[in-house]
């Protein structure tokens, strides 16, 4: 769903390492949390390129860019891992931003 606009968006895309959740679009690039892949996607809606960000969290939930499109926040769970899993992934289940580049 894009916000600025109202409009609806359908990508047809294979996610070789996990599974897509909750995204966001912003400015033609579509960001996309990949549930049990640990990143989030990013596409060019016009050209398909993708990006991937990395996260320190194996199920990313959703996200959101920044107004200026600076920063990229992400949602995650720790639903569902086990305590090694979260002793090794200790920000599961946390709300995390960094910077990106449109």
């Amino acid at each position: 769903l894009s916000h600025e606009t109202g409009r609806h968006l359908a990508l047809w895309m294979a996610f070789e390492d996990g599974a897509p959740d909750g995204g966001c679009v912003h400015e033609g690039h579509a960001f996309i949390s990949i549930w049990d892949g640990g990143y989030v996607a990013q596409i060019n809606l016009f050209s398909k390129e993708r990006k991937k960000y990395h996260v320190p969290v194996p199920r990313p939930t959703s996200c959101a860019v920044a107004d200026d499109g600076s920063r990229l926040w992400v949602t995650s769970a720790s639903d569902g891992l086990d305590s090694e899993s979260l002793e090794e992934f200790p920000f599961s289940g946390a709300t995390l931003s960094f910077e990106v580049a449109l």
